[in-house]
């Protein structure tokens, strides 16, 4: 091995089958040429090899976002599935959104995401009575799986309440 770049003090999380963790690794050009222990690595490397100290700090694998929104996917994970499927009508995105309103506090905001009125049984968009009648007690806000559009529920007396008496500010966004 010939690196030209050595970064030790590490803690390089390598993939492995084993999920063993290295302190060091060694870079050629722009390649991971070698993977280890401090020792080892600098033991191999070249004279002029730069050395860098990580400090302790975690090095995991690089990736490329292929335009994938991961971190939108992410945000999903939290928010009601209005998906088709597994929704197959409105009853069933109404029932999802029913169920994901248990457990919150009247009042407090909640979103869905996913819901698609070109495969949807009933071949159409979103009300605000269907989401009157899903989550009466809770503002929603339900996105299309375009991102282009969204669906809102009627606000309720409590909602508009807060949001005159608590307006958005910097520190409190805009729910």
């Amino acid at each position: 091995m010939t690196s030209k770049r050595i970064f030790i003090n590490g803690r390089v999380l390598t993939m492995d089958p084993r999920g063993s963790i290295a302190s060091a690794f060694g870079i050629l050009g722009d390649r991971f040429c070698a993977v280890g222990s401090d020792e080892d690595l600098l033991k191999q490397a070249d004279r002029d090899a730069e050395v860098v100290n990580l400090g302790g700090r975690m090095v995991v694998p690089g990736f490329i976002e292929s335009h994938s929104h991961l971190s939108l996917y992410a945000m999903t994970l939290l928010q009601a599935d209005c998906k088709t499927p597994p929704n197959r009508s409105i009853e069933d995105v109404k029932s999802r959104l029913g169920e994901r309103a248990r457990g919150l506090k009247p009042g407090q905001w909640f979103k869905g995401w996913g819901y698609d009125n070109t495969l949807i049984e009933e071949k159409r968009h979103l009300t605000r009575k269907d989401l009157d009648e899903a989550v009466p007690d809770h503002p929603v806000f339900v996105s299309h799986s375009s991102g282009h559009l969204a669906y809102v529920n009627s606000p309720r007396p409590g909602h508009r309440r807060d949001l005159q008496e608590h307006p958005p500010t910097r520190r409190r966004p805009d729910p």
